[in-house]
């Protein structure tokens, strides 16, 4: 009788798990589950706000940034910059950025975590999807069901405790392995497979036939992490080349880019306030469908590096290779080229100092066209002068003097005034679409009134350009 009943309970047990999946779990197996969810959120929340504080904070807090950013967009409204004086308010925009990626992230994955159950050493999770539907459906904010329940029946989260200290979430579809997330108290990554994501686009078209049949493949890794010195380093890579192609209604698309194990990083340490940020990307490519005709995209890469020590700046071999372009139809709308730049920006003088990499060529040279292709000025400008023809093209050419130097003040009218200290530079500009263009010299001694775009002798400085 013992022996029957025990039968009993045993499948009772089994059906209530199947139904409920809590059945005969103990008060130390609900604890575990429960301790080895918080770890996992904690971990993540607190790896992603260390990393992102430490390169935000020194990167936001130079002079030389500020001073970057103003020089950048100093013709454009609502920049950053206090209008009328020469020291910018800290650009906060980098650490704004990283703050929002990392709350993306570090939501995306805990919020998917639904009820836990043992296996093993490992706890298996139900998707908890009502969040991401919820924010994701056709009317934001509203539930949907569909989509809550397409995730639901598809979708586990395996967590593999690797120690008290770390562990990995893996987000699988089915049984493919879509989302792998491994955290310590120092460190957090997330790698997508784009490959395996196949599988769960054939189910979506299984039952959508009208979602696009497009093919995916490689992989995309992001990782923040901080060392035990305090130096902050967050990554993002392609640890195998992308590509993505296939149809859509609008026609036949694919995009490829390079495999990279940096294809950006930025490191920083706001105790000793340092910081870099590195750019190794590789070629990336791409057709779609552009009206009746065919767009193509081509960028050669994207290299450099740029370090922030207190309040300077220093560029190195910023480069696009042999340049990007953008063709319709077989004809280029688009080119941009540029030699690799040096450049180094002083925030407490305000001196920036511009160089060819190539240390044997006299100049440095950058030049940027646009061509009426397909009539791609009438999607591109809202307003104009006159009504764009098929011959019109619109280009910009730049020439600096190697080690050229340019030093930003106010002047007493609280102008905000440039002045070429050495060197020389020219730009020539082309643009029959608004009706400007011309060639503006710059040689040393000479300055340049930003506010009234007037070339005069330089003024006395008024507020020194710290």
């Amino acid at each position: 009788m013992l022996f029957k009943s025990r039968v009993f309970a045993v499948l009772g047990c089994a059906i209530a798990v199947g139904f409920m999946s809590g059945c005969g779990k103990t008060a130390e197996e609900v604890n575990k589950v429960t301790q080895s969810k918080a770890s996992a959120i904690t971990k993540i929340k607190a790896a992603l706000d260390k990393s992102n504080n430490s390169i935000g904070g020194t990167i936001s807090s130079s002079k030389a940034t500020s001073k970057a950013s103003k020089a950048l967009t100093s013709a454009v409204p609502g920049t950053n910059a206090t209008p009328g004086t020469d020291t910018p308010a800290p650009d906060t925009s980098i650490t704004d950025a990283l703050n929002k990626l990392s709350t993306k992230l570090e939501t995306s994955v805990t919020a998917f975590l639904g009820d836990g159950q043992l296996s093993g050493n490992d706890v298996h999770y139900k998707a908890n999807a009502t969040e991401f539907c919820t924010e994701n459906s056709t009317v934001p904010g509203t539930p949907d069901t569909d989509c809550e329940s397409f995730i639901e029946s598809h979708v586990t989260i395996v967590q593999k405790l690797v120690n008290d200290d770390s562990g990995t979430l893996s987000f699988m579809f089915d049984s493919s392995e879509i989302l792998k997330v491994a955290y310590s108290s120092a460190e957090v990554s997330y790698l997508l497979s784009l490959t395996n994501l196949n599988g769960v686009l054939d189910v979506i078209r299984e039952n959508d036939p009208t979602f696009p049949d497009v093919t995916t493949a490689g992989t995309l890794k992001a990782s923040f992490g901080v060392s035990s010195t305090g130096t902050a380093t967050v990554t993002l890579a392609v640890p195998n080349a992308v590509s993505i192609s296939g149809n859509t209604d609008a026609g036949p698309v694919s995009f490829s880019i390079a495999a990279s194990t940096k294809l950006v990083q930025l490191i920083g340490n706001d105790t000793t306030k340092t910081a870099s940020v590195e750019f190794n990307m590789g070629q990336l490519s791409g057709t779609f469908p552009y009206k009746s005709s065919t767009g193509e995209i081509f960028l050669a890469g994207l290299t450099g590096k740029i370090d922030v020590v207190g309040d300077l700046i220093t560029v190195t071999n910023m480069s696009v290779g042999s340049g990007m372009s953008l063709k319709i139809g077989g004809e280029t709308a688009l080119a941009f080229t540029a030699d690799g730049l040096d450049a180094t920006i002083n925030g407490s003088t305000g001196a920036i100092t511009l160089l060819n990499h190539n240390v044997n060529d006299p100049t440095i040279n950058a030049s940027f066209s646009l061509t009426n292709v397909a009539g791609i000025f009438d999607d591109m400008f809202t307003t104009q002068t006159h009504t764009p023809t098929a011959t019109d093209s619109m280009s910009a050419n730049l020439v600096v003097a190697h080690n050229t130097q340019i030093q930003e003040y106010t002047d007493s009218l609280d102008n905000d005034v440039t002045k070429v200290v050495s060197g020389s530079f020219s730009i020539t500009v082309t643009d029959p679409v608004n009706g400007d263009g011309g060639t503006v010299s710059m040689v040393a001694g000479k300055c340049y009134d930003e506010d009234s775009a007037a070339l005069l002798a330089c003024p006395a400085a008024g507020t020194a350009g710290a």
